[in-house]
């Protein structure tokens, strides 16, 4: 009875800390096919269920970054001035 008391306990503090989070940071770098970073590219965030799109720019770094994003599922596309359209 001990045992499966501790179990349960657990079991709610895993679903409390896990309810937590309810945004989250989607961020990486644009590169072709070389490796080389691309500066300036459009980078397309879209949220599979609902069509929703963000647009950012990437940096001089290629980097780009989606702050305080809902947690779901999404769809990132990027594109630079002579790349065709990347997937991911």
């Amino acid at each position: 009875m001990k045992r499966l008391l501790s179990l349960a306990i657990l079991s709610l503090l895993a679903t409390t800390c896990f309810a937590q989070f309810e945004t989250a940071t989607v961020l990486g770098t644009v590169k072709d096919s070389t490796g080389a970073v691309i500066v300036g590219g459009k980078v397309t965030l879209e949220n599979v269920k609902t069509g929703v799109t963000a647009i950012a720019q990437s940096s001089d770094a290629g980097n780009f970054d989606f702050v305080n994003v809902p947690i779901d599922v999404y769809r990132v596309r990027g594109r630079g001035p002579r790349v065709h359209n990347l997937r991911h």
